[in-house]
C-alpha cells in the first residue's frame, strides 16, 4: 500500500469520478487516482507530508431502514452532529447494497469522502 507521508496537491471531481495526484514518499513515485464516486464530502483542498488513503465499511457507521434498504440519519441529534462531522452523511438515502464503502482521503480533516461500490471503484496508477 502507498505511504501516509504523501501529498494530494488537489484534485477534480466531474460528477461521476475523482481524480488526483498522489505523491508517495516511501517510493518516491507519483500515482494517479481515480475513484468513481456519485458525489463527495470534503474539509479541505488538499495536504502535504501526511496524507492517508484508506477504504472503509459504511454498515458499522449508518444504520440502514429494513424496508427500503437505505442508510438513514440517527435519531439523536448529537450522534447526527458527530456523522456530519466525519462525512458520512453523504451516505444518507443511498441504497445500502450498493455503496457498503467509503473512500477516504484525509490528514486529520478529511479531504475527501465518497461513496463507492467496491474496492474496484479505486484505480491507482503510476503517473
Amino acid at each position: 500500500m502507498l505511504s501516509g507521508d504523501s501529498t494530494v496537491k488537489s484534485y477534480s471531481f466531474n460528477g461521476e469520478t475523482v481524480e488526483f495526484l498522489y505523491d508517495d514518499y516511501d517510493t518516491d513515485e507519483e500515482y494517479r487516482v481515480k475513484v468513481e464516486t456519485p458525489q463527495i464530502f470534503t474539509q479541505a483542498t488538499g495536504g502535504e507530508g501526511i496524507v492517508h488513503m484508506r477504504i472503509e465499511e459504511i454498515s458499522d457507521k449508518l444504520e440502514v431502514e429494513p424496508k427500503s434498504g437505505r442508510y438513514m440519519m440517527p435519531s439523536l441529534f448529537s450522534k447526527q452532529m458527530a456523522i456530519f462531522k466525519q462525512g458520512y452523511h453523504i451516505f444518507g438515502s443511498m441504497k445500502a447494497s450498493e455503496y457498503p464503502k467509503a473512500f477516504i482521503l484525509s490528514k486529520g480533516t478529511k479531504i475527501l469522502v465518497c461513496p463507492i461500490k467496491s474496492t474496484d471503484s479505486v484505480i491507482i496508477k503510476k503517473a
